[in-house]
């Protein structure tokens, strides 16, 4: 077991950060607040609703429609190029391709990264994988992102970028949940849980 007499409250346009040992159970964690992965007990309760009480197709739809996801280890599908990657969860949502890829365009440039728009996974490095994840997290405006180590792979000024980005979108009502072992990232949230191996 993981998590014993574990309850946390977020709140709505909250930045809340979540540091830890590894093994602590961070990303388990988020798993958990994202309904990709659902308790032994007890429930998660999103703006009133029970997650894991939602059917599988249900629970899909809310995940589309309020999470974006920053993963570790990117999880990009590797045979779409970098503009589909992050155009993908408007097409999911119901957007032509033509009017996603104009969007996903835009994340691009802000990102600095409006050259690599045809390029696969694989020919990218791990940074840029890292900010076209990012991206595809955020394109869709999500109610909460959850992002797990997202300045990991980035050097100063990409992750500067980035953590702006997401201070960004907190200010206009997003709500953030970021798991970091990185101090400066941290100083970014309003409040920040300790988690611990026991």
């Amino acid at each position: 077991m993981v998590f014993k007499n574990f309850s946390l409250d977020i709140e709505r346009g909250e930045f809340l950060g979540i540091k830890g040992p590894s093994g602590s159970g961070k990303t388990t964690l988020l798993s958990i607040i994202g309904g990709l992965e659902q308790p032994d007990d007890g429930e998660v309760v999103f703006n009133g609703n029970s997650l894991y009480a939602l059917s599988s197709s249900e629970l899909a739809a809310f995940r589309n429609k309020n999470t974006g996801f920053v993963f570790q280890f990117f999880n990009l599908i590797s045979y779409l190029v970098a503009v589909d990657n992050i155009a993908l969860p408007l097409v999911i949502a119901g957007s032509s391709w033509r009017k996603a890829r104009e969007q996903a365009i835009l994340y691009l440039n802000k990102f600095g990264l409006l050259d690599k728009a045809r390029k696969r996974p694989h020919k990218l490095s791990g940074g840029e994988q890292q900010r076209i994840a990012i991206a595809r997290a955020i394109i869709h405006n999500p109610s909460i992102v959850l992002a797990d180590e997202p300045t990991g792979n980035l050097d100063d000024d990409n992750a500067e970028i980035i953590l702006n980005e997401l201070a960004k979108i907190n200010k206009e009502g997003t709500t953030i949940v970021l798991v970091s072992h990185d101090d400066k990232a941290l100083q970014y949230c309003t409040r920040v849980v300790s988690l611990s191996c026991k």
